[in-house]
Order: structure tokens, then sequence, then C-alpha cells
């Protein structure tokens, strides 16, 4: 799946929208974090992400960790 410069540069956006000391999860990491990895890293990210919303396996795991 091709993700496009303008996914990329609206994700680097969404990601700068953190406050630098917001941490969600287990890992207690930034989203921040993510600012500092490379257009093709963070397309491949999307890409990922994407795959997990269309398979629903991401809402899985979710929901499995709930129950």
């Amino acid at each position: 799946q091709k993700i496009t410069k303008r996914e990329v540069e609206d994700f680097r956006r969404i990601i700068n929208s953190f406050c630098g000391s917001t941490a969600v999860a287990y890992d207690n990491m930034s989203p921040r974090v993510l600012a500092h990895i490379s257009d093709d890293a963070l397309a491949h990210l999307i890409r990922l992400f994407k795959r997990c919303e269309s398979e629903g396996t991401l809402q899985n795991q979710i929901e499995g960790e709930n129950s």
C-alpha cells in the first residue's frame, strides 16, 4: 500500500501535537518519540496501523486485554 507524503506530514503534525510529557500504555513512551524516525520508517508504521485497522486486529488486541 502506497503511503503519500501528505499522510506522513499529517502523521508528523499529529505526533507533534502531543505534549512532551504525554505517555500511554505500559511502555510509558511519549508519542513524540516517533517524530525522530525517518519518513520511510514512519510510512511503514502508518502502513502497519492501516493494516491493523482494516483487519480489525488492533481492536481485537485491545478488547482481549480488557476482557
